[in-house]
């Protein structure tokens, strides 16, 4: 068995070290056996992005809805906050989280190195006042900005991904 017990008042689990589990498998059976609510989830608080604080952001797309939603669902969970998700069609109006390639390209807002990297070659970079989560390979923008999207959540939000049914929310922060 890979659940050997729990701990004190049932608050931990105590995973056999001697089990055959993956860590993503011994992740699901843990995610199983807890039952979070929202006043569980981490707070990351004070949360900057070139100072300004996180609630002021808008993330904005072109043809990266799917990627932005999860961006905007990762901050929610890993913040409490919501940010305003947004196609390009809208006029900027303040910071914003800009995913995929947009037209504030075009407008000269940010600048993306797109100099023909792997399909999953991602940048991630702040110009001015605003997050740039860009492919950098023209053939494929949808994995490059999943992949930045993935990237800024783990190392900015802390969160684990161990598969596309477990994802960990830490809630120890330095």
């Amino acid at each position: 068995s890979i659940i050997s017990g729990t701990g004190v008042n049932g608050k931990e689990i105590i995973v056999d070290p001697w089990g055959t589990a993956t860590r993503a498998q011994a992740a699901q059976i843990i995610t199983k056996y807890l039952e979070f609510t929202e006043k569980d989830m981490p707070a990351v608080t004070g949360l900057t992005i070139n100072g300004n604080p996180i609630e002021s952001y808008t993330i904005v797309y072109n043809g990266q809805k799917s990627a932005a939603n999860k961006l905007q669902k990762y901050i929610k969970n890993a913040t409490g906050i919501t940010l305003d998700v947004t196609t390009d069609s809208q006029e900027p109006e303040g910071p914003e989280i800009l995913v995929g390639k947009t037209n504030r390209e075009d407008m000269g807002v940010v600048r993306a190195d797109r100099d023909g990297g792997g399909i999953e070659s991602f940048e991630l970079s702040v110009q001015g006042d605003n997050l740039l989560i860009a492919a950098i390979s023209e053939r494929s923008d949808h994995d490059g900005v999943l992949f930045g999207v993935y990237a800024f959540a783990e190392e900015i939000l802390e969160i684990e991904f161990y598969s596309d049914d477990v994802t960990v929310y830490n809630t120890v922060r330095n």
